[in-house]
């Protein structure tokens, strides 16, 4: 068998072998009194901190210093500050030209081709705005057509007319009365339409 490694702790394998005595076996003098400590807090990878040393209080804290050691000192830590401040501007002026955007260039197919895009869309706008006027001036005549076979038209039979609401109704009749086709008497819901001879 070989010898036993340093590198591995060596446990003891029976218990006649213990180093150690019990607590029968140690004199009462020998041990010591119990004290309470409390338990301090345990940081990894932090050192506790150290408690001041007493220094004596007749020696001076501080040392003076010479005019001519503060001017000194001044002068290097104004430098320090201009320098920080330099290497700052410097880096603040490189990122404002990193993030200037490049002018885009146009180009006259570019442009024609936008405004063809911009032509195309108002022609369908146009379109759509005419047909919602064709469909209003039909629903219009609708109205009068119906006044003039009543006698006179409700917001009420307007709307069930042409299967709007009534807010609807009530601006299709009132857009009649600023032509002129249509008179209005009454307030409120009691308003009836009469067309105009």
């Amino acid at each position: 068998m070989s010898a036993p490694d340093d590198s591995f702790p060596q446990y003891p394998t029976s218990p006649t072998s213990q180093a150690e005595p019990t607590p029968a076996e140690v004199p009462a003098a020998a041990t010591p009194t119990p004290t309470t400590q409390l338990p301090e807090p345990v940081a990894a990878g932090v050192e506790p901190p150290t408690p001041p040393s007493p220094t004596p209080s007749s020696a001076p804290a501080t040392t003076l210093l010479t005019p001519e050691q503060i001017t000194e000192i001044s002068s290097e830590i104004t430098e320090d500050i201009v320098d920080v401040v330099t290497s700052d501007k410097k880096s603040t002026d490189e990122t404002k030209k990193e993030n200037n955007p490049v002018p885009i260039t146009t180009t006259a197919s570019n442009i024609s081709h936008i405004a063809g895009d911009f032509h195309g869309s108002a022609e369908k706008r146009s379109n759509a705005l005419r047909a919602r006027q064709t469909k209003r001036d039909v629903r219009l005549a609708d109205i009068l057509k119906s006044a003039r076979n009543r006698g006179s038209i409700t917001n009420n039979q307007i709307s069930k007319l042409l299967r709007v609401s009534d807010a609807t109704a009530t601006r299709y009749a009132r857009m009649l009365v600023q032509r002129g086709d249509l008179i209005p008497t009454g307030k409120g819901r009691g308003v009836v339409y009469t067309p105009r001879s």
